[in-house]
């Protein structure tokens, strides 16, 4: 009796074990706004950890508390951020691979100018927790009235209100969430071109430099432009 109860306990532990190690294989962010800018992202991450002999696991988080929580350790990082968000979030580490690139557009009403510039703008809205446009307006000094909102279709029925005279925004987020936005009533205009990289959280610090070179690994072998293919990804810069 004593023997076989020695064995079930030796194996249940061994089993114990086994299930955290198991576990421990797991990094974990939070679920992303769905576009296909991030289908991307997650496909391309998911594939490169899992080479790592890691499981990629995503966790639904409010988005405008989702930095902070990751700062904190909440989450093993973020998907794709912009390359400056470490100023603001120190334990959160850039992987040094630009995982694609995009535009952040002003759009408004103005004829007289062209383009215009930020100065000539009273009031402008963006999307509360993207860092983007924030540190945009910081980084040209912008003097008038900052209005945060929760999503686009906000944003532009603000401008169309004429409650501000710009908005800011990301050209995927436009082309996702308003693919049938009348650009004919309003000025676009880029006013600047970023990229996007992954960041893990310091405790993860490790696994930079091996998710970096798996990264340049799936480009040389052109994984990843077939995934951007795959997700109508464009590239814009040449």
């Amino acid at each position: 009796m004593n023997l076989k109860f020695w064995l079930f306990l030796s194996v249940f532990i061994l089993s114990t074990l086994s299930t955290k190690v198991d576990a421990a294989k797991e990094v974990v962010f939070n679920l992303p706004v769905k576009n296909s800018q991030s289908q991307y992202v997650i496909e391309l991450m998911t594939l490169a950890y899992k080479s790592l002999g890691y499981d990629l696991v995503l966790k639904e988080h409010s988005y405008d508390s989702v930095l902070q929580a990751a700062n904190q350790g909440v989450f093993d990082g973020q998907l794709g951020r912009i390359a400056d968000i470490s100023q603001d979030y120190p334990d959160l580490i850039k992987v040094p691979f630009a995982l694609f690139d995009f535009k952040l557009l002003l759009i408004h009403e103005k004829k007289t100018c062209d383009p215009c510039d930020i100065s000539h703008f009273s009031s402008i809205s963006y999307r509360s927790g993207f860092p983007v446009a924030h540190k945009f307006l910081n980084k040209v000094q912008y003097l008038g009235d900052r209005i945060p909102v929760q999503n686009i279709k906000t944003q532009l029925s603000l401008l169309a209100q004429k409650k501000v005279d710009a908005v800011l925004l990301l050209n995927f987020q436009l082309s996702h969430d308003l693919p049938h936005f009348e650009s004919a009533n309003y000025q676009t205009q880029e006013v600047s071109l970023l990229n996007s990289y992954h960041f893990l959280h310091a405790k993860n610090k490790d696994l930079i430099v091996p998710l970096t070179k798996k990264l340049l690994a799936l480009k040389e072998s052109g994984v990843i432009q077939k995934l951007k293919d795959k997700h109508g990804i464009k590239s814009y810069r040449f």
